[in-house]
């Protein structure tokens, strides 16, 4: 089953094209799942693993505590990895087709359009840290990309005279995004001073790079996270404060002002219309506050 697991992972990073977090997350679950048929028969073979089974390990799953969302990404996993065997003929049939795991799906997370205005005034533009962590938040409200595109991306990769940024996305896929007038202005700022953060440690891909640390190193998802999550804290009491709150804050004020849902999904890089469509039980929520405090018979 070891030598099964590692094709397909080869087949994810080759033929998918998926990200190294996912391709991480995927052989995390499928060794979890390869040790407890060790455990129980002793031996592991694709060729006889049954539906039995299937169920035995999503019992031996609940039986671990494990939140209904954890279970079932493991068991999402299981089943791709399924679909893989049968669809290169490793095996005649699917043991896990039938099996799935409802789960709640959490609403995203968003600051009001007032405390986006607040956040924005709190980096202190006397330093050159404020000017960076300001240009950093209207770049990452103003385009609503992902963390991870945001510390992938290189000043070539920003075309001011017509205010977009190429990204690259999900599954390697570039989208081209646009920005706006807040953002193009706190980032020419940032341009003018990011030197300020060069040293002799840079690499040549540091150089390169749009947002930099301190150390003038490439910014880190952990970097951002720091950052936007201590502004968050200071505007807003929110159960989650990282970069992802920006990008839904992105998301459900378009919908708010009457944006296009196809639009939406396109600028968000969403795969799946269904997945942007989380965003339209908030936007509905927004509605439904407004007509209660609106209509003369609401109440």
């Amino acid at each position: 089953m070891q030598n099964e697991i590692r094709k397909f992972l080869e087949y994810l990073d080759i033929e998918k094209n998926c990200s190294q977090r996912t391709i991480e997350a995927y052989e995390d679950a499928l060794y979890e799942f390869y040790s407890f048929i060790l455990n129980l028969r002793g031996k592991a073979d694709v060729q006889k693993i049954d539906r039995s089974l299937i169920r035995d390990y999503l019992a031996y799953l609940h039986s671990k505590g494990l939140k209904k969302t954890s279970i079932s990404a493991k068991l999402s996993a299981v089943k791709s990895f399924f679909k893989f065997l049968v669809k290169f003929k490793i095996i005649p049939s699917n043991p896990t087709i039938g099996f799935s795991l409802k789960t709640e799906k959490s609403l995203p997370v968003f600051l009001e359009e007032d405390k986006i205005e607040k956040l924005m005034n709190l980096p202190d533009l006397k330093t050159d840290e404020g000017v960076r962590d300001r240009a950093l938040l209207e770049f990452l409200y103003s385009t609503g990309v992902r963390v991870s595109e945001l510390c992938g991306l290189n000043i070539d990769d920003v075309d001011f005279s017509n205010e977009t940024v190429k990204v690259l996305g999900k599954g390697g896929k570039f989208r081209v995004v646009p920005f706006g007038r807040k953002a193009r202005e706190a980032l020419r700022e940032y341009l003018k001073i990011r030197d300020n953060f060069t040293t002799n440690e840079q690499s040549e891909d540091d150089k390169k790079a749009l947002f930099v640390s301190k150390s003038g190193k490439r910014i880190t998802k952990s970097e951002v996270y720091e950052i936007v999550s201590k502004y968050i804290s200071a505007v807003a009491d929110l159960e989650r404060k990282g970069p992802h709150v920006l990008r839904h804050s992105f998301a459900t004020h378009l919908l708010n002002h009457g944006a296009d849902i196809m639009a939406v999904k396109e600028l968000l890089g969403h795969s799946s219309l269904s997945t942007t469509q989380r965003y339209t039980h908030v936007t509905v929520e927004h509605l439904k506050k407004a007509y209660k405090l609106a209509h003369p018979r609401s109440e």
